[in-house]
């Protein structure tokens, strides 16, 4: 909801609200994943099915692709 929110507001991928959202992203991503022991994904273009994988809208996969790329610019 708060990437939805987010978008919707048109915040700018490199504001400092976006910055921290990217933050807490990328820690619930790690946690998720560090409990996953072994698992193999497989594409889901197969089925007629949403991906789960990827749940978000066009728009809102632009704003994580420049967010991230701006916290990555921040890191260097």
């Amino acid at each position: 909801m708060n990437l939805k929110k987010l978008v919707a507001n048109e915040t700018n991928p490199e504001s400092n609200e976006a910055l921290r959202f990217i933050k807490q992203l990328v820690a619930l991503s790690n946690q998720t994943l560090s409990k996953i022991e072994t698992a193999e994904i497989k594409s889901t273009d197969q089925y007629n099915e949403p991906n789960i994988l990827n749940p978000f809208t066009e728009e809102e996969r632009t704003f994580l692709k420049n967010a991230f790329a701006y916290m990555s610019k921040l890191q260097e």
